[in-house]
Order: structure tokens, then C-alpha cells, then sequence
């Protein structure tokens, strides 16, 4: 179907747009292979929030920026940048 996907463990990285045909490939292949569907558990896990708060939309440059006080690129990007000087 000439759409890449990216394999990362047991999962894969793909445009959704072609998420619905690898999971049908999957399922089939699994089946031929064991005769049986993909076990599933079948428990519903409830997540609580730690607080009543809405959920907030974020624009980019907060999602950006977010991590960069934390972040240890920018001190490896630099020591780099500095050896090539």
C-alpha cells in the first residue's frame, strides 16, 4: 500500500489513515497463525485527575517550550556547537 510504518516493541507509528488496515492484517495474521482472535482483557480502567480542573487546550509554542528549563539538549547542543569553534 506503499504507506510507511515505523515499528517501535509491539506497536507501530503510522498515519491513522491506515491504522484501521494494519489492525485488520494483524488480527487475520494472528489468527492464521494461532486459529484464534487476539486475546483481550476485558477490564475497564477508571483514571481520576488529581483535580476538577477542565482539561486545557495548549498552542505550540507552549508545547515547545514547555520542557526547554529541563531539558538537556540545549547544554549538549552547545558544549557541541563550542567544540566546533
Amino acid at each position: 500500500m506503499d504507506a510507511p510504518a515505523l515499528p517501535v516493541h509491539d506497536s507501530f507509528i503510522m498515519h491513522h489513515r491506515y491504522g484501521g488496515e494494519l489492525e485488520e492484517s494483524m488480527r487475520r495474521s494472528f489468527h492464521e497463525r494461532f486459529g484464534s482472535d487476539i486475546p483481550r482483557k476485558k477490564e475497564i480502567i477508571d483514571f481520576e485527575t488529581s483535580d476538577d480542573r477542565p482539561p486545557r487546550t495548549l498552542d505550540i509554542d507552549e508545547v515547545m517550550n514547555a520542557d526547554s528549563e529541563y531539558s538537556q539538549w540545549l547544554s549538549r547542543n552547545d558544549a557541541w556547537v563550542l567544540q566546533k569553534i
